[in-house]
């Protein structure tokens, strides 16, 4: 699967890490999570995944982020492909932006684009949002909140034509990722 861009979208809990993994292990792919851009960030400051953060945070991730971008776009091998994970909300601007970001690095890029939306039942997330590890990578522990985002909050709908809609909640990482799989091959 060379030069594809899979963009895994989701609200907290859905499995976005987890089956970015798994498509990476399957694919050779290269790993773009989120966490991965707002970490070197997130680690100098106080985050404990419950508490919102500073919003002087989010230009300094933005920084990392295009450096990021910037670096996929025009060094990467053009052989390369990566798999990126994003919480984008549905309405939000910033979301629209860091969309239209990955849509110009595929473009640039000339790769074959999987817009994947990941969903998932509220009371699994609340399960799932607790687990120890996410504390450790910087993410979002707060069941509560994390509730009220699945219920409120709509995950970004991109107006493009290669959009596959996952729902995580009786799913393994690993037949998502074969699902996912299956579903590019059908783009070429």
């Amino acid at each position: 699967m060379d030069n594809t861009i899979i963009y895994l979208l989701g609200h907290e809990g859905v499995g976005k890490y987890t089956i970015a993994k798994e498509l990476v292990s399957l694919t050779g792919a290269k790993l773009v999570d989120n966490h991965a851009i707002n970490n070197p960030i997130f680690s100098l400051i106080h985050s404990d995944g419950k508490n919102e953060l500073p919003d002087a945070v989010w230009h300094r991730v933005r920084q990392v982020r295009a450096a990021v971008f910037e670096t996929i776009a025009t060094l990467s091998p053009p052989d390369y492909s990566f798999v990126f994970t994003n919480a984008l909300k549905e309405g939000r601007v910033k979301d629209s932006v860091v969309f239209n970001q990955i849509l110009e690095i595929a473009q640039v890029r000339s790769s074959r684009l999987a817009i994947i939306r990941l969903s998932c039942s509220t009371s699994e997330i609340t399960q799932r949002i607790t687990n120890v590890d996410r504390k450790d990578r910087h993410k979002s522990t707060d069941a509560m909140a994390a509730k009220n985002r699945n219920e409120t909050l709509e995950v970004f709908k991109p107006d493009h034509p290669n959009v596959l809609n996952l729902d995580t909640t009786e799913l393994s990482a690993v037949n998502a990722a074969t699902e996912i799989i299956e579903y590019i091959k059908q783009l070429s």
